[in-house]
């Protein structure tokens, strides 16, 4: 009996764990529609990070919030989907989730990708 009650608490870690990794992969998914828009917005300094063309400001101001934000759901997605696998080992606390960017700001990191 106590063996059943082991094997059904490291499945139900399991489940749970794979549960957050999906919820983590959402939100980082939520804002983009694809996962091209998520590698170019991980890459070095896209396009030198230009100006916006209308106001002038510099669209590092939407791109670095914007890539600690989806670096912290990727750490966390694979983080949880590495705990899934293996429910039995500890999984460490999550560090401080970073704000979430505002819609200015993804709106600001749109013009980027969309721009020719």
């Amino acid at each position: 009996m106590l063996l059943v009650a082991i094997i059904a608490v490291i499945l139900g870690r399991s489940i749970h764990f794979a549960k957050l990794a999906r919820t983590h992969e959402r939100e980082r998914m939520k804002y983009f529609s694809s996962d091209l828009d998520v590698y170019l917005l991980m890459t070095p300094a896209p396009r030198g990070f230009p100006s916006h063309p209308d106001s002038g400001h510099p669209i590092s101001r939407a791109v670095v919030p914007l890539q600690a934000y989806v670096a912290y759901h990727i750490a966390l997605e694979a983080k949880y989907d590495r705990a899934s696998r293996r429910p039995w080992l500890p999984v460490a606390p999550d560090p401080p989730q970073p704000p979430e960017p505002s819609r200015a700001q993804w709106n600001l990191y749109r013009t980027l990708l969309n721009d020719p």
